[in-house]
């Protein structure tokens, strides 16, 4: 039974050494930046491409990908201006201007043409026409094929007609 004790400590020792080293080799540490990327359900969207591009500068640089839970670390320079881009194919391209600041983090929701044509049908129902046009018109740039996406934007633009421009 001592052996058998023995061994699990040692087990959770080693466990415990090896954690706390992959959670520095991540980069998690007070120079570290998070971003959390979601999909349109507010699930963890891993594999997403991240790139920076410091601000004034041409050259825009991939810093890796998301992990499955859509976490995503980096370590930039201190009180710098970035533009972060997210990508993933089937998605909305996402980007967002920030200054970088160690252990504070980033929020990105990231939307699929389906998530997009249900925004719309949800401003729609509200008579939030301009809203519904918008979330339409960025369907139709990410999938311009699709007859749903089309025919939506038709509805909307149809209700703008009838209510000469306005929102009711």
């Amino acid at each position: 039974m001592k052996k058998f004790l023995w061994f699990i400590t040692a087990l959770f020792s080693v466990f415990s050494i090896i954690s706390c080293a992959s959670s520095s080799q991540n980069g998690m540490n007070e120079k570290a930046m998070f971003v959390l990327i979601y999909d349109g359900s507010n699930t963890g969207l891993g594999n997403v491409r991240v790139y920076a591009q410091e601000n004034g500068k041409n050259t825009k640089d991939y810093l890796g990908s998301s992990d499955m839970n859509g976490r995503f670390y980096m370590a930039l320079k201190e009180n710098c201006n970035y533009t972060l881009t997210l990508e993933k194919d089937g998605y909305e391209t996402s980007s967002k201007e920030f200054e970088f600041r160690g252990m504070t983090g980033l929020y990105f929701r990231m939307l699929t043409v389906d998530d997009l044509l249900t925004e719309a049908e949800n401003a729609l129902d509200l008579h939030n026409y301009s809203k519904a046009l918008s979330y339409s018109k960025r369907a139709l740039k990410l999938d311009g094929t699709r007859k749903d996406s089309v025919l939506l934007n038709k509805i909307i633009l149809k209700h703008i007609e009838n209510n000469g421009g306005k929102n009711e």
